[in-house]
Formats: C-alpha cells, sequence, structure tokens
C-alpha cells in the first residue's frame, strides 16, 4: 500500500467510530442502517418501508469475488464499512430535510476492486419506478437513491419485467435448488387452453447495454421434459434488432445446447438491451415445463474464446422471478473510477419532492440551474415554446423579429450556423460579418423586445474544417479498429494492403450514412476515405480517396497503424477521456461567456465514443454535459439537451423528441410512448420537440395536430425553420397564428384535464410502424380544432382522410370513396396542384366535389403548389406562393352534412387534369368541446 495512502487511512480511523445501528433523521422520515450495513426508511407518519435482509454495500474484484461488509462503524458524520479480506471504505455523510449525502472520501484494498455496490435500498414491490432518477413513488411517498457524480452509475432492477401470454396461456417463472452450475437455476413452466400455438414469455432489460461483439453462439443448460414445445431465447438491442434462438425440447433431463444458427439476426451487437426466454408452439391443454441454467454468449476475442455471462439464476432479487423484489442501487466502477464518488438517499413526501431536490443538489455541490430564479424543473421558462431559428444572418433580423413576435415566442434558439466550426467554435462572420461583436448585437436586439437567446450545436462533433480535423487531424480524435500496413505506399496507392483481415469495426457498407460509423482512415497524419473492404487475400482497402479532408496526401511505411475514425451523424468526435474534452468545452464557453445568453442546447448528446462504449452511455453523457457546464459562467439558463444521463439530469431542464419532418403525426406518435411513463414519472418537463416548416406539403392540421397534444401533455413546442424558408411555405402565417393561440391557452391553465386526456395519442400509435400499419389505425387518431361557435372556445373533432393522388390525364374527372363513421358529419374537401417544377404554368381552374348528390365547388384556379381549402359554413381559402398570406373568398362553402355510410366521391375541375394533385375529404362529427 502506498505510505500516503497508509498515512490518511491511519488518520481516518483515529476517528473514534462505533458500532450500532445508526438513525438519521431527514425530517420527512428516518433512514435507518444497522451495523451490518442493512437498511430501511421510515417516513414521518410511521410508516416503513420494506428492511433489507442483506447489507447495503458490497464490492466485486477483478477476479469475480464479491466482498460483503464484516461491520459498519459510525462516527460523527462520517461511516467506515470494513468488508471481509481487510477492505475498507470510508464515507462523509451530510444529512438535510429530506436527504441524506454520502460521499466516498476513501477507499483501501490489497485486491483489484472491479465495482464498489455503494448503497441498495429496498422499496415497495408495488411502487411506480422512475428509472432515470432512481426513485420510487409509492402512496404519496417518494424514496430515491440518485447520482451525485458522473462516475456513480444506477444499477438497479426498476426495469417492468418482460412478463406477457397469448391469449389462454400462462406461465411461472420460479428459482430451482436443481442446477448444473452454482445452487439454482430456473424453472419455467407454461399452461395453454384451446389456443392453437399458444406462447409465453418471460425477460429482463440490462441496466445498461452490454458489448457482444464478435459472438460465436449462445451455450446453456437445459433440462427437457421430452413434450417437444419449442423454447426461443432472444436478444434485442434499443433499435428493434433481434436475435431468436429456437431450441426443441424433444429430450428429458440436463443437456448443454451451443446456439450459433439463429433463426433471426438483425440485432446490433455492440449494445444488447434485452434477454427474454419464449414458449412458442406450446400444446393445446397441457403443461409443459424446463429448466434452464447458465445462459452465456461465447465471443471470439483476438482470435481466443471468451464468455460473457447473460444470466445464471443465482440471484433471488432477479427481476425474473414470479414475485421480485425492488431495490434503488447506485455503484461505482474501476473503468470509470471507483472513488471519489457521491450519491444521496431522497426521503420525502411525494409533494414535497421538488423543494426538496434543489437542496440536495446544492448540498452535493451538483448543478442545480435556476432559470429566471427558478430551480429549472418548474422555472415558467421550461413550459414556453421556443422559435429555431435556422441559417439565420444579422441582416435578416426585422424578419426573424416578425416570426418571432406572429408566434407569440418568448425564447429564440440559434442553430449552429452561428459558428465557423464546431472544436473551435469561432462567430461564423458570414452570417456575423463583425465576429462576436455583431452575434452579440443580435441577442441584446431581441432581448430588447422581450425575447430570450440560446445557441444550438453539436456537442460532441468536430466539423469540417476545424483545425482539430485538418490539415493535421489532431490525435484525440475517436477511433477504433487497427490493422497494420502489409507495404510502404505512396500518395498515389489507391489499394491500402493490410496484414490482416481489416476487423468489423471497419464498416463494409454505408447504408444509412448519417448514422453509421463512416468509412474514413487514419494513417499517420492523413485521413483516407475507403470504397470497400477485403477480408479475403490480398486483404485491406479499395477505391481510396487520399489525402481526405484537406488533409496532406503521404507516403506511409509497412506496418504502420491503420486507425477507423469514428463518425456520428456526419461529424467526427473527440474523445471524452482526453485533455481534449476540456479544450473544446473552454473554447465554446470563451464565446459564451461573451454573450448575455438564456439558454444551450447540447444536440448530439447520444452517440458518444465507440460504438462498444455504449453501454458506457451514462457516463460520457454526463462529463460530456458536465464539462461545458464547469466553463460557463452564467450557470443558471436553460440547459437542454438530445438525451439525458442521470447524472445531466441534474443539470439539464426538460427534454425533446425533436426533429419533426415528413408526416408530423406520425412522427409524433412513434415518439409518444413515454410522455406520461417516462419523461412525467421522472420529473422530467417535456419539449415535445421541433417541427419543420420546411416541407410545403405539411398543412396547417399537422401543426394544429401537435399543438393538441402539446395542450394534452402540458409540452412547450418549437417551430424550426430559416427566415428564407419561412417566406415560401404557404401556412406560415396560420401555424405563428395557431401557436400563439395554443400557447396562451396552455400557460392559462383554462383548458380542463377531461379535455386534455380526451388529446392524448392512443397507445395503439405508440411506436415505429409501417405507413400501412399506422394507415389502419386511423380510427384511433384524434384531430381536433380550435374554434369558436356561438361566441364559445372549443375544440371541434376533425377526420382528415387520406389524400387520394391523381397524376395528369385527358380527363378532368376521378373517383374515390369516403367512409363515415361517426354519426351526422359536415363534409369539407381539400386539394393541392402538387408542387413540381417541371407542371409551371399549368393549373387547377375550379375544382369541385359530387357527394350525395351535392357539389361542393371552389371557385378558384389553383397553380402549381397552391392548395384550396373548402369548409362547410367558412369562408372558402386559396394558399401558396405568390400568395403572401390565405387568401379567403367572400363565398362561404355550402353545408353538406351526412350520416355514417360509404359514399362515392367524384372530383372533376372544369379543364382536364394537366398537373399532379391531390384530394382529401374532412368530416366535422357532431362533437364539439367548449371550456
Amino acid at each position: 500500500m502506498h505510505w500516503r495512502l497508509f498515512i490518511i487511512f491511519s488518520l481516518l480511523l483515529s476517528v473514534r467510530f462505533a458500532f450500532a445501528e445508526q438513525t438519521f433523521d431527514l425530517g420527512y422520515g428516518k433512514i435507518h442502517l444497522s451495523d451490518t450495513g442493512a437498511i430501511y426508511a421510515e417516513f414521518s407518519d410511521g410508516v416503513s418501508w420494506p428492511k433489507s435482509t442483506k447489507s447495503a454495500f458490497s464490492l466485486e474484484t477483478e477476479a469475480g469475488k464479491k466482498l460483503v461488509p464484516q461491520d459498519v462503524k459510525f462516527a460523527q458524520n462520517q461511516i467506515l464499512v470494513s468488508f471481509n479480506g481487510g477492505t475498507k471504505a470510508v464515507f462523509d455523510i451530510t444529512a438535510g430535510k429530506g436527504f441524506l449525502l454520502f460521499q466516498l472520501v476513501q477507499l483501501e484494498s490489497d485486491q483489484k476492486i472491479k465495482q464498489f455496490q455503494l448503497m441498495q435500498v429496498p422499496v415497495p414491490d408495488d411502487s411506480e419506478i422512475a428509472t432515470l432518477i432512481n426513485t420510487a413513488f409509492h402512496k404519496g411517498k417518494a424514496l430515491g437513491v440518485m447520482t451525485a457524480a458522473p462516475n456513480v452509475h444506477l444499477l438497479s432492477n426498476p426495469f417492468p419485467r418482460i412478463s406477457f401470454n397469448n391469449k389462454g396461456c400462462s406461465h411461472l417463472f420460479q428459482m430451482s435448488s436443481d442446477a448444473k452450475a452454482g445452487q439454482y437455476s430456473a424453472r419455467f413452466q407454461a399452461t395453454c387452453g384451446q389456443t392453437v400455438n399458444g406462447w409465453s414469455v418471460r425477460g429482463k432489460n440490462f441496466p445498461s447495454p452490454i458489448d457482444l461483439s464478435n459472438p460465436k453462439g449462445i451455450r446453456v443448460w437445459v433440462h427437457g421434459d421430452g413434450n417437444k414445445e419449442h423454447l426461443k431465447i432472444q436478444l434485442t438491442d434499443h433499435k428493434g434488432g433481434y436475435r431468436d434462438d429456437y431450441i426443441v425440447i424433444d429430450f428429458k433431463g440436463w443437456k448443454q445446447i451451443f446456439l450459433n444458427k439463429p433463426a433471426l439476426n438483425t440485432i446490433d451487437y455492440s449494445s444488447v438491451a434485452a434477454l427474454s426466454f419464449y414458449y412458442n408452439g406450446l400444446p393445446v391443454n397441457k403443461t409443459v415445463e424446463c429448466l434452464i441454467d447458465q445462459v452465456e454468449m461465447i465471443r471470439d476475442v483476438n482470435g481466443k474464446e471468451s464468455s460473457v455471462l447473460l444470466e445464471d439464476f443465482e440471484s433471488s432479487q432477479s427481476i425474473l422471478w414470479d414475485n421480485p423484489s425492488k431495490y434503488l442501487t447506485v455503484e461505482s466502477v474501476a473503468r470509470h473510477g471507483l472513488s471519489p464518488a457521491a450519491f444521496g438517499i431522497i426521503c420525502c413526501p411525494e409533494d414535497q419532492w421538488t423543494s426538496v431536490i434543489p437542496e440536495f443538489q446544492t448540498a452535493a455541490g451538483i448543478p442545480s440551474p435556476h432559470p429566471d430564479g427558478k430551480w429549472n424543473k418548474i422555472s415558467p421558462w421550461v413550459r414556453e415554446s421556443y422559435f429555431f431559428l435556422t441559417g439565420f444572418r444579422e441582416e435578416q433580423f426585422e424578419e426573424a423579429l416578425a416570426i418571432a413576435k406572429r408566434g407569440h415566442f418568448k425564447m429564440i434558439l440559434l442553430l449552429d450556423t452561428w459558428t465557423k466550426s464546431h472544436g473551435h467554435y469561432e462567430v461564423n462572420t458570414g452570417n456575423y460579418p463583425d465576429g462576436i461583436e455583431s452575434l452579440k448585437r443580435v441577442i441584446k436586439r431581441f432581448n430588447a423586445e422581450g425575447i430570450k437567446v440560446g445557441l444550438h450545436f453539436l456537442a460532441a462533433s468536430i466539423y469540417y474544417p476545424d483545425p482539430y480535423l485538418t490539415p493535421v487531424p489532431d490525435k484525440r480524435l475517436v477511433k477504433d479498429g487497427c490493422v497494420k500496413l502489409a507495404k510502404d505506399i505512396d500518395e498515389k496507392t489507391t489499394f491500402i494492403e493490410t496484414v490482416d483481415p481489416p476487423s468489423a469495426e471497419f464498416p463494409k457498407t454505408e447504408t444509412k450514412p448519417y448514422t453509421e460509423s463512416g468509412r474514413t482512415l487514419w494513417i499517420d497524419d492523413e485521413m483516407i476515405y475507403y470504397d470497400k473492404v477485403s477480408v479475403e487475400k490480398p486483404y485491406g482497402f479499395s477505391g481510396c480517396k487520399r489525402g481526405f479532408y484537406s488533409t496532406v496526401k503521404s507516403s506511409h511505411k509497412k506496418d504502420t497503424d491503420i486507425w477507423h475514425l469514428v463518425r456520428a451523424y456526419g461529424y467526427y468526435m473527440y474523445d471524452l477521456d482526453s485533455d481534449l474534452a476540456g479544450e473544446i468545452a473552454q473554447n465554446l464557453a470563451n464565446t459564451a461567456n461573451q454573450l448575455p445568453l438564456d439558454m444551450i442546447y447540447f444536440d448530439g448528446s447520444e452517440r458518444l465514443q465507440r460504438p462498444s462504449d455504449q453501454r458506457d452511455y451514462w457516463y460520457y453523457n454526463a462529463i460530456l454535459h458536465k464539462n461545458f457546464y464547469d466553463r460557463i459562467h452564467n450557470k443558471n439558463i436553460l440547459y437542454q439537451a438530445s438525451s439525458t444521463s442521470p447524472y445531466s439530469w441534474h443539470q439539464l431542464a426538460r427534454t425533446a423528441s425533436a426533429d419533426g419532418h415528413d408526416d408530423l403525426r406520425a412522427y409524433l406518435e412513434e415518439r409518444s410512448g413515454g410522455f406520461k411513463s417516462y419523461y412525467k414519472t421522472n420529473h422530467y418537463p417535456l419539449d415535445i420537440g421541433w417541427y419543420y416548416a420546411y416541407d410545403k406539403k405539411a398543412t396547417p392540421d399537422m401543426y394544429e395536430y401537435v399543438l393538441t397534444k402539446s395542450l394534452a401533455y402540458d409540452s412547450s413546442i418549437s417551430l424550426q425553420v430559416s427566415v428564407d424558408a419561412a417566406k415560401k411555405h404557404p401556412f406560415i402565417n396560420e401555424i405563428l397564428d395557431m401557436i400563439r393561440i395554443y400557447d396562451d391557452l396552455r400557460l392559462s391553465g383554462r383548458i380542463p384535464q377531461d379535455l386534455r386526456s380526451k388529446m392524448e395519442i392512443d397507445p395503439a400509435l405508440f411506436g415505429k410502424k409501417t405507413e400501412e400499419e399506422r394507415n389502419a389505425l386511423l380510427d384511433k387518431r384524434r384531430d381536433y380544432h380550435y374554434k369558436k361557435i356561438d361566441g364559445k372556445e372549443g375544440f371541434q373533432r376533425i377526420i382528415f382522410d387520406l389524400w387520394k393522388d391523381a397524376e395528369p390525364s385527358n380527363t378532368n374527372t376521378f373517383e374515390f370513396e369516403m367512409v363515415v363513421k361517426e354519426g351526422k358529419s359536415r363534409i369539407g374537401f381539400q386539394v393541392q396542384a402538387k408542387d413540381q417544377k417541371s407542371f409551371q404554368g399549368k393549373s387547377l381552374v375550379n375544382p369541385k366535389v359530387e357527394i350525395a348528390g351535392k357539389t361542393l365547388l371552389l371557385p378558384m384556379k389553383l397553380e402549381v403548389g397552391q392548395y384550396g381549402f373548402y369548409w362547410g359554413g367558412e369562408k372558402l381559402a386559396q394558399y401558396g406562393m405568390p400568395l403572401a398570406t390565405g387568401l379567403y373568398l367572400d363565398q362561404k362553402g355550402e353545408i353538406l352534412e351526412l350520416p355514417n355510410g360509404t359514399y362515392k366521391v367524384k372530383f372533376s375541375c372544369d379543364q382536364a387534369i394537366t398537373l399532379p394533385i391531390r384530394v382529401r375529404t374532412t368530416q366535422q362529427p357532431e362533437e364539439f368541446h367548449s371550456f
């Protein structure tokens, strides 16, 4: 042991530590910690939560040994934990109202420690777990074990277990002492009734994704019953990828099985998220049973076989069992520093939670921004929508201001075109001629109009032509695969031969260049783009473009390292384990600290380091954001990011789904599954994202759909558009007016909860779906339109039928069907002459539809890109360039109301249809909600 470490620890031991249970009074409750490390919470009303049967502390060594406390001693403001094997740990303790802060100040061991379970607290099995903040909520009470340092990881079992049955089926998943490895196995029993092809599943999510790259196969012990049921072992990732391996249980007794020919194999092995066990093809009216033990993935690591344990069924606390116990756990790991480490136990009534957390953050010395003087999670700023201004130049100030004023935006976020390049973050003089002074001037001018301003940038990125990338790449860029050069090459060589076949880190193809890791080589100081990889002799890279990104084409010697430079979202990344991370954060701060900023958005916060490091996203995301926070002078601004870790949650005010484009409804629906179950549960204010106003096909109803959902979930939104694009959008004024109305309504609190609930997205619409799958669920979609009827404000239910396309033809008519399903409905229609330049000069004259013997006419001529809207009882309208705003005719649409039924719709116009068009009908049922 190092002599300094010995002296420090000796001084700590000189403190008079004492045995006996210690009770920490936190005002709202008490935390009881025994001299063996067992812990439980008792609330001020006398209600106690579950008492642990084991110590809250434990250690795992590199050799795989688990160390548990021999004793826990207490002294004033300190705890000494002594483990078997001579290892000791000392925590400083700070108690506050509603929280208990632990800070690991010393760890002494003669063994190599792999991970330190810093705390594990049991909570009621039926509590609601907020996974991001590691907090359990139950009957008005809250108990959390929250990180207070970037290197402290949540390792709990709050994730809902995977447990489903096909109709008529049931199953049990229980511990068994009949085992082939260790003491226990899993007994998986299922019963099927009359259902043919019945199935059952039990599984778990891993606390963080695990890397199973270079797999050879899954090895597992199975004890069969010979009933020929199919046992499936399934691995999944977070991207919708799967690996399915089947075992036919046509044998009895124990059998070790190696699975190396999966029936389905679309998984990203670098980021495996879950493990599940299925029974498929259950026999009718029969019970089947097998035992499962020691599930491992066998990998090839540098030519040697290596195993990763997926499940050994040894823990009685496993989420897999029928009646799992819930724990909140935090740990530190050697690869990111075991100590110092800090965490807090939060114990309070749920309605006091938002007052306790800021006090805990202050005591722990971790980020606790207070925009406008209020803690960031409850600051009025987080509820306000904002204008995401793209492609902006200082000379466009007045036009941008007009957009912001019309939409009543109180915040403008400037896209990263404010900077010359990512990495050095100097101001772009092309957009801001006087550099930092121009940018400062713009922000102050917006501020004078009552509008706050923030900066957007890609926090982990380096873009060409930043000096960190060219003409000499910085050595601290992120790289992964490495292979040796087989022979000397000169600056003209286009096939670069390698000693060994390039590893999997060198992508063979790029099907999605924006999201994939790229095909860039790095040799000495030269970057090279390659076209193809050869894993057959001669090994190497062909189709090479030398001197990529203006690096210098050079000759290179045999046996020189060839690295793969990792790319994300089209940019290159800097190594967050290097000092370049702090250097780049300081570059950004050098600019930001000269500006009167109110917001910073850290985009690109999810794809960090190498693909194999994604299991440690929790750590890299934390230090990415903290690096900038530590260097920005004004701590009390609104920080937001594209993704969050448990530590950066403290810093970030809200989160967003972001980047809404194309079908805005489908985009929002796909991402809406966690709006209540995740964001609301984690006390994380929701921003449902950026919605583009570039696409001229995006009609006002798409934006109104998003806005009604902002009411439903009490969420901010952002309109993303440039001044130039806004001028060309046919509905920009209508969109801005709607944003103003809806944001004012939402912030006023005038919309009752029962009406907001009606506007929520049906769960059937959650998740990724094909266009056909989503169209089949249109009856689940709820569109509303804000309007006034007889002086009463309210929301009218509207059904928008699918667009029907028609190409140019020799006829002036085409037919389709309309189905009315929701009672008597007022009928309208919309038509667009598609925006295709090749048809300039063509037009659509007097479009109309005939339905149930009535003709609905739009008396207008539509040019390329223009729209005509027919609403029964309302003024007819025409939109689109060169009209600067909507043109409303004095004539109102005749009212046509139809009962349920299927109707033929005949579309026609005065002349042949000479340009591509699209048409849809609209229905307004008798559903109007006033407020």
